[in-house]
């Protein structure tokens, strides 16, 4: 194939490239219209709803604004009736005192019933944050038991490793019984019947030597004659 068909070929294909991507682009474009006519359609509906809505708000204000006047110029005509009223009462008149008092009565006993209501509502919430905080508690230390329960397994296994151990260095089996029921108690070494018996000698000949010592016949006299002391002999006498 010549270079001048290759040329034609490319260009062939790129029209037709240019085609397909015209027609893409025109879809596109139609569609992008039909959205923007309902986008349209859309905004108009809102428009309208929000015109609706606004009169019905400024006709709800117009009605709300009517009513007030009327409560207004009625409180108005109360509180100028009551001031003729008071006025034409005598500066002592006992109907004025009583209405006063059992004014000030009603209302000392709406005072006293709204910190009745305080006192109760203090209660309550007393008495719920005092469950609350058992609760609460409560929680907690079953959390703290549950985080620490494999930490204490471990050091009572460890423990109970560490006395099994001690138990069998020491060769239990030649314990004696008296001695064995002592075994139990964690950390206790317990020293076998030659280490005991060795342990008991070396100590009496430590106490045999101290006392014949300190002992009164270990001194020499005239009378002995220098044939030696009598503080071993004395001592295991004594003892």
């Amino acid at each position: 194939m010549s270079s001048l068909e290759q040329v034609i070929s490319l260009l062939s294909n790129l029209q037709t490239q240019m085609q397909v991507a015209q027609s893409d682009l025109q879809r596109d474009i139609n569609s992008l219209h039909q959205d923007i006519a309902i986008l349209g359609k859309d905004v108009t509906s809102l428009r309208c709803d929000l015109d609706q809505k606004t009169n019905s708000l400024h006709q709800d204000i117009a009605i709300l604004g009517q009513d007030v006047g009327r409560d207004v110029s009625s409180i108005q005509q109360d509180v100028k009736a009551l001031q003729e009223n008071v006025a034409s009462l005598p500066p002592h008149d006992p109907t004025l005192k009583q209405a006063m008092v059992h004014n000030l009565d009603k209302l000392s006993h709406q005072f006293g019933g709204l910190v009745v209501d305080f006192q109760r509502l203090a209660d309550s919430i007393h008495s719920n944050f005092d469950s609350w905080a058992r609760v609460a508690h409560s929680r907690v230390i079953d959390k703290v038991l549950e985080i620490q329960r494999p930490r204490l397994k471990a050091i009572e296994n460890q423990l109970h490793k560490n006395l099994c151990t001690c138990l069998h260095d020491n060769s239990p089996t030649s314990i004696p019984e008296a001695t064995a029921q002592h075994s139990s108690r964690p950390g206790l070494c317990i020293l076998t019947s030659d280490e005991a018996e060795s342990e008991d000698a070396s100590s009496n000949a430590s106490s045999t030597s101290s006392e014949g010592t300190n002992s009164p016949l270990s001194i020499e006299t005239a009378s002995s004659g220098g044939y030696g002391t009598f503080g071993s002999h004395g001592a295991c006498h004594e003892l």
